[in-house]
């Protein structure tokens, strides 16, 4: 039981006032009517052509002053505005705002802030358990919260560049609450039926208010890098994916850059319907910033941009043992992405009867005086790793048919490379060109670089690193190893119903979180009043 008017003490208050000032009106004297009579025979008379009641008689009867309390309570009582909760002790009542990224539209926010505001005063005393969908779920105002600080605390919000939790929001309550039933008033972005059909048993969700699809959107939906289809460790491939209106709309211009210089769509390769290839973009020794812009009008611009943090060039350390070609040290310490070291290399190049040479390095390339008929052995932990050994070899045509040398490739528990020192000094002496790029990609693929990262998405784990947190909003975003990635939407399910309607199946319905009961008090009371008046005039009432 509440009060919409006032609070529990007030109306207490007023009806104890109320009782007690009816009780003192039956102590007051009505006013004495003199009557003058010619002679005592006229006086019978006169007491019959008196009126039988008067409206100040006075209160002398426990009955007629009860009836008398009761009608002033019940009017009392329907102006205080009282109602009955409709929340039982099995049921909890939520309303939820969404402050997804899909609400930045327009006025889609404030429509949606103001509708809840609204639903709330015309349920005042109710439970008022308001929660706010941003990048994480967070309580507004419980149910003793005074209507004032609930809306002061709602126009404070806006929203944030995060998706939806309104699904992950509902399983939550659905655990916490496993022996109540859950009503959620919804405010917010367009659901999906597959979302309502993924809702616990025990949560029902009323759409209070749907944000209206705009005309058109185009977005950025994929936009990430991968190893280089050229074989070349020290480059990569980036994908860029746009979708939108493609029946209502022309294709937006597209801009990239990469730490500030300008790329154009000519250098790009379209590979599919509005999907593009960047090939061979050179990696450097420091992460690099890589950026598309898509120049579209349209009113949601969260997927117009993206931001891709390529990685660092990744660097090797080397130890090379006694007795290795002096050619090879040079080489180690000619290339940029190699470092020599004296010990706790990655890879260790040493001659194969150097006993020393496997506690110096994770990896190892041996110089052998036989090595599968004066040819190279690669040893593969994996059949992917034996792939791109026999495909690194047919892009660089290193055949046997190109005289560079006879290739075997075997499986084993560890990568490694055996080398026949007849073929190295034959290469050598011939001054054939493609041995250093032999003996560098070779110690490449001895250390192959992590699974590179598809994109950086809101809500989307990072493949390169499966126990970090999900980025839940866009913007930088600090690993754990202290490293900063750069976060975007690139959501196609987002970018694409920002053009759909609502799930008209699923049909709104108005928040009833209690009975109103004043109307019924009025008639009570209109009914009390007649009754009492049949009493009087009938005699049953002084």
């Amino acid at each position: 039981m509440s009060f919409g008017l006032f609070s529990g003490v007030t109306v207490l208050l007023g009806a104890l006032a109320l009782a007690g000032v009816l009780f003192g009106l039956q102590f007051l004297r009505p006013r004495v009517k003199v009557v003058q009579v010619a002679t005592a025979l006229f006086w019978q008379q006169a007491q019959q052509q008196a009126p039988l009641r008067t409206l100040w008689q006075r209160f002398r009867y426990p009955l007629a002053w009860l009836l008398s309390v009761i009608i002033a309570l019940a009017i009392w009582l329907a102006l205080a505005g009282i109602q009955s909760s409709a929340n039982s002790s099995a049921e909890r009542h939520i309303y939820y705002l969404d402050g997804s990224v899909s609400m930045q539209v327009g006025k889609r926010f404030s429509n949606a802030r103001t509708r809840l505001i609204n639903d709330l005063e015309q349920n005042p005393g109710a439970a008022q358990e308001v929660w706010f969908g941003g990048v994480t779920p967070s309580l507004i105002a419980g149910e003793d919260a005074s209507a004032a600080l609930i809306k002061a605390r709602l126009e404070s919000l806006t929203p944030q560049s995060t998706l939806t939790a309104i699904s992950e929001f509902a399983r939550r309550m659905a655990v916490l609450n496993q022996q109540k039933s859950i009503v959620i008033a919804y405010y917010g972005m367009p659901l999906r039926a597959s979302q309502f059909a993924r809702l616990p048993q025990n949560v029902k969700l009323i759409q209070r208010f749907t944000a209206p699809a705009v005309a058109s959107n185009w977005g950025i939906v994929n936009f990430g890098y991968r190893a280089a289809a050229s074989g070349d460790p020290q480059r990569v491939d980036v994908i860029i994916e746009i979708t939108g209106d493609t029946a209502g709309s022309t294709v937006p211009e597209l801009s990239i850059d990469l730490d500030g210089t300008p790329f154009t769509l000519a250098s790009a390769e379209r590979i599919a319907d509005n999907t593009w290839l960047l090939s061979n973009l050179a990696l450097t020794d420091s992460p690099g910033k890589l950026s598309v812009r898509l120049h579209s009008d349209d009113d949601f611009a969260a997927d117009n941009s993206a931001t891709l943090t390529l990685p660092a060039m990744p660097r090797i350390t080397v130890y090379t043992g006694e007795g290795v070609p002096l050619a090879m040290s040079r080489l180690v310490n000619l290339t940029p992405r190699l470092t020599a070291v004296a010990q706790n290399a990655q890879v260790a190049v040493c001659l194969a009867e150097d006993e020393n040479c496997f506690a110096q390095g994770l990896t190892h390339f041996l110089f052998a005086k036989d090595a599968g008929q004066e040819g190279i052995v690669y040893k593969a932990d994996s059949t992917a790793a034996k792939l791109a050994i026999s495909q690194l070899w047919q892009r660089q045509g290193w055949t046997a048919e190109q005289s560079l040398a006879a290739l075997s490739v075997n499986e084993g528990e560890q990568r490694s490379v055996l080398f026949s020192l007849a073929a190295y000094e034959a290469l050598s002496k011939n001054q054939d060109r493609r041995l250093p790029g032999l003996l560098v990609h070779s110690l490449y693929w001895l250390t192959p670089v992590a699974a590179a990262s598809e994109f950086a998405a809101v809500g989307e784990p990072l493949p390169t690193l499966s126990e970090s947190p999900l980025p839940l909003s866009v913007g930088e975003m600090i690993m754990p190893e202290h490293a900063e990635i750069s976060v975007s939407l690139l959501n196609r399910t987002v970018t694409d119903s920002m053009t759909q309607p609502s799930v008209t199946e699923i049909p709104s319905a108005t928040v009833n979180t209690h009975q109103i009961i004043w109307p019924w008090l009025i008639l009570l009371a209109l009914f009390l009043v007649l009754a009492e008046w049949l009493a009087i005039v009938r005699g049953r009432l002084p």
